[in-house]
């Protein structure tokens, strides 16, 4: 008995310890993080050239739990590079994450192509100042596409059965109820998979400012 209490304090010990590494203190600050010119590797020239100097801004409550932008009220360009549609929720911490958070943007419908952020503000470094942070950025892009090994008929084949069907259905061959399935299975859409694209992970250096 002694030993399963002994047990207890510890987890519950634990369990504290973990709840309040993450944010020993409630802020409500502001981030803003200028792009670089050497902050968005991987991109295109043109992409680099329309972020150059651009801020993204940030507003952050730990006591709620949320960080939110306004780039996409601004109907701005650097809402693609964090994602914030407006705002997220912020999630456990571990090692150097001062912030995390974890997002997701449509980036259009057809064809289907979404990006999905995973960001965290790293802890102050020895050699920046008080107010300097850095901004971490994954981005990984999904699109659909069809399922490997699907079978397509060829567009002739199909008209033909399907002229074959209508003779059959006119000759009292079959009912109106088995043609609307023929016609249902012949126009039914491929089965689709989400598939990961590409990868691409940057950082800003970001100026804290408290709200408060």
């Amino acid at each position: 008995m002694k030993f399963k209490k002994k047990v207890i304090k510890m987890l519950l010990a634990l369990v504290l310890t973990v709840s309040f590494s993450n944010y020993s203190f409630a802020e409500q600050y502001r981030l803003a993080c200028k792009i670089g010119a050497f902050d968005l590797k991987d991109t295109s020239f043109a992409d680099k050239a329309r972020l150059l100097n651009k801020v993204m801004d940030f507003d952050v409550d730990t006591e709620i739990g949320m960080i939110y932008s306004k780039d996409l009220r601004a109907s701005t360009d650097e809402v693609i590079i964090h994602g914030l549609w407006p705002d997220a929720e912020l999630t456990g911490t571990f090692g150097k994450q001062e912030i995390a958070w974890n997002n997701e943007l449509l980036m259009s419908e057809d064809p289907w192509r979404q990006y999905r952020y995973t960001s965290f503000v790293e802890k102050k470094l020895k050699n920046q100042r008080k107010d300097e942070r850095t901004l971490h950025v994954t981005i990984q892009s999904y699109i659909k596409r069809p399922v490997l090994g699907q079978i397509k008929t060829p567009k002739f084949l199909k008209e033909k059965k399907h002229e074959e069907m209508v003779e059959k259905l006119n000759k009292g061959e079959i009912t109106q109820e088995e043609f609307d399935k023929f016609e249902a299975e012949q126009n039914k859409p491929p089965k689709m998979e989400t598939v990961k694209e590409d990868t691409f992970k940057f950082k800003f250096t970001c100026i804290k400012t408290p709200l408060i």
